[in-house]
């Protein structure tokens, strides 16, 4: 999905701060605990986190259509 925007990386394949430190909070760890984790550990809490923006994007996307298609079918009727 593109919404158009971008983000400059410093080093192509790495994951900006600013998202390392949503994911942290997003699995409830502090800042200091998150540099404490294995490699892995962060890859799979940034692969979480993004899957969980995927899946409230596809729901607000659904909902929106439904709203429409509601919408649609309401003026229909009158």
């Amino acid at each position: 999905m593109d919404a158009g925007l971008s983000i400059s990386q410093t080093f192509p394949g790495t994951v900006p701060e600013f998202e390392c430190r949503e994911a942290a909070i997003y699995v409830r760890v502090s800042w200091s605990e998150w540099l404490e984790l294995e490699h892995e550990e962060r890859a799979a809490a940034v692969a979480h986190y993004r899957l969980n923006l995927l899946i409230k994007a596809h729901v607000d996307s659904a909902s929106q259509e439904a709203a429409k298609r509601n919408e649609r079918r309401n003026r229909k009727r009158n």
